[in-house]
């Protein structure tokens, strides 16, 4: 070979090629550790907490705060999401929903606002009264209390 010495093994990666490649593995790690975050969590929770923890989470007010905003502009969750400093996420669920209604905020308030109007209603006095419905867990938890008071109630104190 004419003097010229042939050079082994991989070709030098462009510094453009090499960042690229860098982001991609950064990428893919956040994607295994958002996995890993999402799947740790259960399915589901109350609704009512679901609920609670999407409306008090910073990512609500992500699309508001772009300055230069398309309508393919999108909030994208990360896991940092999942714990942010108002808690944990409840659910899979509420992760889900979250992704959604961060890029539909106006839509959330107006079905939240709809929600609460059903909620409340107005007394004879013109002043706003809570008309919140006991759940059927609440049923459930009144139930089982009345039947062991009543049980207590039956039981023979016995003098030691």
């Amino acid at each position: 070979m004419d003097g010229m010495k042939r050079k082994r093994g991989r070709p030098k990666l462009s510094e453009e090629e090499k960042n690229r490649r860098a982001q991609k593995r950064k990428l893919n790690r956040n994607d295994d550790a958002w996995d890993a975050k999402f799947q740790s969590l259960p399915d589901s929770a109350s609704p009512s907490v679901e609920l609670s923890w999407i409306r008090s989470h910073p990512a609500m007010l992500r699309l508001a705060r772009f300055r230069e905003m398309d309508k393919d502009t999108r909030v994208i969750l990360e896991v940092d999401d999942i714990t942010p400093s108002h808690g944990e996420a409840p659910s899979k669920a509420a992760v889900t929903m979250l992704q959604h209604w961060s890029n539909n905020p106006d839509d959330f308030h107006k079905n939240l606002l709809a929600e609460q109007r059903k909620a409340t209603k107005i007394d004879a006095d013109g002043s706003i009264v809570d008309n919140v419905e006991e759940s059927q867990e609440i049923k459930d938890i009144d139930a089982l209390i009345a039947s062991i008071a009543g049980a207590i109630e039956d039981m023979e104190l016995v003098d030691g």
